[in-house]
């Protein structure tokens, strides 16, 4: 009999699976579904004694933990994917170093001169950062936003901002509790939105920032502007603020050493290609 087992949106089941708290990276994805924030999946390893865990949020985003290494059920589930319908992007427990993720998920390592589609498993890198307040205040200024372009609070309706690779909808069920984390800072022009900072995850003394450039209106400073008023607004409340991004997105890379983030890990992040074929 197979043991795995889904709680599906809303989870509300973090009691059910190994301590969150104990996995060594930026997870606040991951806690907001536990904590019925966000939308998606918890897979266990067993009910009545969990061990491993893996959770997947609704924007795509996974994890993998527990207090035993990965099982042959956990690596049967993952590669199977049954419950995929859109790619997935997994990250794994720091503690399993002892795993050849490669060989069990049949990855191969991110091509920079293909895309990120298809069937095939590809590794990619996440880097976690550390914010360091110091080099911030002597870093912060940007260059003055061009022409006719303001900044502004976020308002409920930039939740659903169209055109753009990540928007405020994947991680917030609605307006209202967008705006009541935090929102975020808007880079405008005539009424246009061509760049936003905004709040994707926020718990205790943390929060998680999200930066989203419009195609049109990238190369113009804009999202460095919108990123260090975000930072600011931390500071004025005493938050930490928080930044992961892909190794391979040099933009964001390059945008939180400019900000005073540093790199504090590089750890393996597999895109896992959806079930139905559809990759998007």
């Amino acid at each position: 009999m197979r043991s795995n087992l889904f709680f599906s949106d809303p989870v509300a089941g973090g009691e059910r699976c190994p301590p969150l708290g104990d996995v060594a990276l930026n997870h606040g994805f991951a806690r907001a579904v536990l904590e019925g924030l966000a939308p998606g999946r918890l897979w266990i390893d067993n009910l009545s004694s969990p061990h491993i865990a893996h959770v997947v949020h609704h924007y795509g985003m996974s994890l993998v933990w527990g207090d035993r290494t990965a099982s042959d059920s956990l690596i049967e589930h993952l590669r199977a994917g049954d419950y995929r319908s859109e790619d997935e992007w997994l990250q794994i427990d720091p503690h399993w170093t002892s795993v050849n993720w490669d060989e069990r998920l049949g990855a191969a390592p991110y091509d920079p001169d293909a895309p990120a589609v298809g069937p095939q498993v590809q590794r990619f890198n996440r880097v976690n950062f550390r914010f360091d307040k110091g080099l911030f205040l002597a870093r912060r200024a940007p260059p003055p936003l061009p022409e006719g372009w303001s900044l502004r609070l976020a308002s409920e309706r930039d939740l659903a901002l169209t055109g753009m690779g990540v928007a405020p909808s994947a991680f917030w069920r609605d307006a209202g509790q967008f705006i009541a984390k935090g929102g975020g800072v808007c880079a405008v022009k005539d009424g246009a939105v061509g760049a936003i900072a905004f709040v994707s995850f926020r718990f205790d003394n943390e929060l998680e920032i999200g930066i989203e450039t419009r195609m049109p209106y990238r190369g113009l400073g804009l999202a460095r502007a919108v990123a260090v008023a975000i930072i600011q607004r931390c500071l004025a409340d005493e938050l930490e603020p928080i930044w992961a991004c892909r190794r391979e997105n040099a933009a964001s890379f390059s945008l939180a050493l400019q900000l005073g983030f540093i790199e504090t890990k590089n750890l393996p992040y597999y895109r896992l290609p959806a079930r139905s074929g559809k990759h998007p």
